[in-house]
């Protein structure tokens, strides 16, 4: 019986080869460990005893050691954190101008799909509806949990010569697009 071994690539942000006092330590670790120390030297700014103050820093450092050493799977948290809190309130939940309508005229064989694709950051479930020469086409849902949505046309057996696709959310026109189909 044979077994195949996988190990993941590790980033440069996880990999252990920054030399600190005999240990090496990933740039993660290490930007815990300042960050967690700074952390700690600010709070005992504020305490008058001697060996609480020590005991402060040693724990605050401790705790970012302890903290960064746990792996991360895909984005480390501290980065999902930092994202999340840093672009929150960049986010709008429909663009203010629509997208101007295509001049250009794009070609689609008739057994493609075309697909859009983009992300609305709505306060409610919001629905995002594909209209083709003014009908409704499909339509998906976002919310505040799920901002993706993506919708396909695929022209219909009957559907051949130009026609103008548009997407729009809450009234709004996200684009517009000019399609002939062959």
């Amino acid at each position: 019986m044979s077994e195949v071994l996988w190990w993941k690539k590790e980033s440069w942000y996880e990999s252990k080869n920054v030399p600190l006092f005999g240990f090496f330590v990933s740039p993660r670790q290490l930007i815990f460990l300042l960050s967690t120390g700074l952390v700690g030297l600010a709070m005992q700014a504020f305490i008058p005893v001697y060996w609480v103050k020590v005991m402060i820093v040693f724990v605050s450092v401790i705790s970012g050691a302890v903290i960064s050493s746990f792996p991360s799977n895909v984005i480390p948290w501290e980065l999902a954190v930092l994202a999340e809190i840093v672009w929150r309130e960049k986010k709008a939940a429909v663009p203010a101008e629509p997208r101007q309508l295509d001049l250009q005229v794009h070609r689609l064989p008739s057994n493609v799909p075309l697909a859009f694709v983009g992300e609305i950051y709505a306060e409610k479930p919001t629905d995002v509806i594909l209209y083709v020469d003014g009908e409704e086409r499909a339509r998906a849902s976002v919310t505040d949990k799920s901002p993706r949505y993506r919708l396909y046309y695929l022209p219909e057996e009957n559907e051949k010569g130009a026609h103008e696709i548009s997407v729009v959310a809450e009234g709004k026109t996200l684009k517009t697009l000019r399609v002939e189909v062959s």
